[in-house]
């Protein structure tokens, strides 16, 4: 399963895949790590992509990424 376009899927569509691969009696702890997950490591003032295990699978990780690519060639192209 991918979450790589997390925001363009329906919710219950991702809930389902969940269900799918989690099993049930594992489904509560899995909501409660993905909630702890999001208040230790994706934070909402800095994000820590670099510690993040769903760093790969993740379209904040890809935005900052390619911002930061920009950035880079940006400043090379000032350096010439």
């Amino acid at each position: 399963m991918s979450l790589k376009n997390f925001k363009e899927i329906e919710t219950n569509k991702v809930e389902m895949e969940l269900k799918r691969v989690v099993a049930p009696e594992k489904q509560n702890d899995f909501c409660h790590r993905l909630v702890e997950h999001g208040r230790a490591v994706c934070t909402a003032r800095k994000a820590m992509c670099d510690k993040c295990v769903l760093a790969d699978y993740c379209a904040y990780k890809r935005k900052e990424d390619k911002k930061a690519l920009k950035a880079a060639e940006k400043a090379a192209k000032t350096n010439k």
